[in-house]
């Protein structure tokens, strides 16, 4: 059965593609939603105080996807501890909430909430307010979609706002365990030779920790203990970068070109020819997935 969803999260340019990537999402706007202004606009909303905030409503196939799916994803996409607003944005329509369209969103929104402060996720309580669901206002046409018609900006302002760094940091610290949050975000360096993969030459592909990304092959491992797993090369260059560490002397540090987590480090630390590099990698920023799975 179709049905609507609408959250608000700060900045609805960033809220747009955390949803229309998921299998059983119809349609995605951003708009305005909670306020008494009957013609908003961004202008409007983001200046005077008529309670509106910025939001995205998203049509969505129950039978595909559920609602407490798109609550994984929605506080996956936000700081739902922050009361002024959201990362650099702080006014009223920047603020986090959740606008529910009958009494089982309600609860479901509601018992997550309770969830996350039981267990603590965020290490505070919980800003994001729910709302029964008001007229939403399409946003201008300027704004819909805006992630894919003005990628660069886009991208821009997601690191300069500091939405992209804060999220980076919060899914690793809820999803990895402390050694795997200390190497990936931190460059720790694990202890040598008593590390998972160091004399590990079983046939597969070691994948990112955080998002899953197939980052080496068996065939390229290294047979050599040089203390950590090392390998030739990654399965295609254009997953890894290559970054001069400037705390480092000489150094070359590796990183996983999508989720920009810490890999390693170049051990012949030059970037002149990448066919003699060996990677040496740290057994907690990967993970194994044996060749038969």
């Amino acid at each position: 059965m179709e049905k609507t969803a609408m959250f608000a999260g700060g900045c609805f340019w960033c809220m747009v593609e955390p949803f229309e990537k998921l299998k059983g999402v119809k349609d995605v706007k951003v708009g305005y939603s909670g306020g008494t202004n009957k013609n908003p606009t961004f202008q409007i909303v983001s200046k005077e105080d008529n309670k509106h905030f910025l939001v995205v409503k998203i049509i969505y196939d129950d039978e595909i996807l559920t609602y407490n799916e798109l609550l994984e994803v929605y506080f996956n996409s936000v700081d739902p501890t922050d009361e002024e607003g959201q990362f650099g944005d702080k006014s009223h329509c920047f603020k986090t909430a959740i606008f529910y369209y009958d009494i089982d969103q309600w609860r479901q929104a509601q018992k997550y909430i309770e969830d996350l402060e039981e267990n603590n996720i965020f290490g505070d309580l919980i800003a994001t307010k729910l709302y029964e669901a008001k007229t939403f206002y399409e946003a201008e046409d300027f704004h819909q979609n805006f992630y894919k018609k003005n990628p660069l900006l886009y991208r821009e302002y997601l690191r300069f706002s500091g939405r992209y760094e804060y999220l980076k940091r919060s899914y690793a610290k809820r999803y990895l365990n402390e050694l795997q949050y200390e190497v990936t975000q931190n460059k720790l360096r694990e202890e040598p030779f008593k590390n998972q993969y160091c004399n590990y030459f079983s046939k597969g592909v070691y994948v990112d920790i955080l998002d899953n990304t197939p980052l080496f092959s068996s065939k390229d491992k290294i047979n050599k203990n040089y203390g950590w797993p090392t390998f030739s090369k990654a399965i295609n260059n254009n997953l890894i970068k290559l970054i001069k560490d400037e705390k480092i002397m000489n150094k070359i540090e590796v990183r996983s070109k999508k989720s920009d987590i810490h890999l390693g480090y170049v051990l012949n630390d030059t970037l002149e020819d990448l066919r003699n590099n060996i990677l040496s990698i740290n057994s907690a920023a990967i993970k194994f997935i044996p060749e038969n799975k």
